[in-house]
């Protein structure tokens, strides 16, 4: 069991490396495609890690082993604080999402208004792209702006810079 401690965590670090490197050689860090895997890996290796300790624990004397809970409670206490520091993160980009989802509920009503006028090409306000994800661009060519035009049923959609 001990091996399996020690090992465990040096075959992790290896299939997590194995797994970044090809991304990490294509774009010199690895994108979010390819850290999926490798948090796959990491979880089942703590997962596993916490199974050997807990099977050592088993093995000991009564008053050892409540040293080992009360010490484990105690980081178990303490980690489950980070999803609450990860809720706060989160919570601090509300305000921005909502003023994105303000614009664009904005630009969305200003394309059916124009529609609605009869207008077939229509120029609207280009907003920034989120999480790398293309928005309208100024091109009325682009594949993105004849997909939205397609969706609105009007002849080209372009945005204005």
């Amino acid at each position: 069991v001990w091996l399996a401690i020690v090992l465990l965590p040096l075959v992790m670090y290896a299939l997590i490396a194995a797994s970044f490197a090809p991304s990490a050689y294509g774009q010199s860090y690895p994108v979010e495609r390819a850290r999926f895997p490798a948090r796959f890996v990491m979880t089942g290796a703590l997962v596993l890690e916490g199974a050997l300790f807990g099977l050592l624990v088993s093995q000991i004397r009564l008053t050892a082993r409540f040293s080992a809970a009360l010490a484990a409670s105690v980081l178990l206490g303490l980690s489950a604080l980070y999803p609450l520091r990860a809720a706060w993160q989160a919570y601090q980009t509300v305000p921005e999402y909502q003023a994105r989802a303000a614009a664009w509920d904005a630009r969305d009503a200003q394309i059916w208004a124009d529609k609605g006028q009869g207008m077939l090409d229509i120029e609207v306000i280009q907003l920034p792209g989120v999480a790398r994800v293309k928005e309208l661009d100024t091109d009325p060519d682009h594949w993105v702006n004849r997909c939205a035009a397609r969706y609105y049923d009007v002849n080209s959609i372009s945005a204005l810079p």
